[in-house]
């Protein structure tokens, strides 16, 4: 199938481990719809002391800056231009992650929220403009508001993105720990979120193909009914992380088929970090080129 008529997504993660990896490093099948690189993480807290302070919306990139540059991202689209059966290469911002460089964890913690949202848009804008963005992913994974609040801020703030900038990609990135926020945002506001990374990767080692697809099913036949949720696949090493075999999350991949409208990585840095030569990577775009 060539990319002029196939939609399907390919994304990766990139820049929270701060690996020496390249966004030109990994590999891009021509036949996959969409190529997807999400710079992770845009942070709205400080991180030039050892007790990182929230910033109510301010945010700045985490990722190294000197590696992962405008010019960078610039170079990775001129590389991957649009064309006839070429797929579509974008770049996006991640915001929220786990940590301040593993320091402190990220707290969604506005001090209200017409100045968060003010905030948000202004600085995000700036970095989207800044390094030529497509799209903007929600990854926040510790709160210190109810889900309400989250709701209302996100909702808003991706609502503002998008009308500032027609065509933005957006996403959320939900795991069961924190699905029950990012379930109240889909129901209030899933005509401005474009696809749905929920972490399968996150139930752990044990888990088996059969396991695999049946949670997928209870995320895009239940919880977040009528979006585009995407597999999900993690290749850190096992050993350090209590994650999903990738193996065992390809073969879910390979019998959910055509269900399946993409596929994301957790990440670039970890298969460069595991000298794995992107083979996961490269077998998830080539089963989403074939179908």
């Amino acid at each position: 199938m060539s990319s002029s008529t196939n939609r399907r997504v390919f994304r990766e993660y990139v820049g929270a481990q701060q690996s020496a990896v390249n966004l030109t490093d990994v590999p891009v099948n021509p036949n996959v719809g969409e190529f997807h690189f999400i710079l992770s993480f845009a942070i709205d807290y400080t991180t030039s002391d050892s007790a990182p302070q929230p910033t109510n919306g301010n945010f700045s990139p985490s990722w190294n800056t000197r590696h992962h540059t405008p010019e960078a991202v610039a170079g990775f689209k001129r590389r991957h231009p649009d064309g006839p059966n070429k797929p579509k290469a974008r770049v996006m911002v991640s915001v929220g992650g786990d940590s301040v460089m593993e320091r402190a964890n990220v707290l969604f913690s506005p001090v209200d929220e017409d100045s968060w949202v003010r905030n948000a848009v202004e600085s995000l804008s700036a970095i989207i403009n800044d390094y030529n963005l497509d799209g903007v992913d929600i990854d926040y994974e510790h709160f210190r508001t109810d889900a309400a609040m989250f709701t209302r801020c996100i909702g808003r703030l991706l609502t503002e993105l998008k009308a500032r900038k027609p065509g933005l990609i957006t996403s959320i990135a939900p795991y069961s720990d924190t699905e029950s926020y990012y379930i109240s945002l889909w129901n209030e506001y899933k005509n401005v979120i474009d696809y749905v990374n929920y972490q399968f990767y996150a139930y752990g080692r044990d888990t088996t193909d059969q396991d695999y697809i049946r949670y997928y099913n209870t995320q895009a036949n239940g919880n977040f009914a009528g979006g585009s949720v995407l597999a999900a696949i993690n290749t850190n090493s096992q050993a350090v992380i209590n994650i999903v075999n990738p193996d065992v999350a390809l073969q879910a991949c390979s019998e959910l088929n055509q269900r399946l409208p993409g596929i994301f990585f957790w990440s670039a840095d970890a298969s460069h970090n595991q000298n794995q030569g992107f083979t996961y990577e490269a077998r998830a775009q080539q089963m989403l080129a074939n179908n």
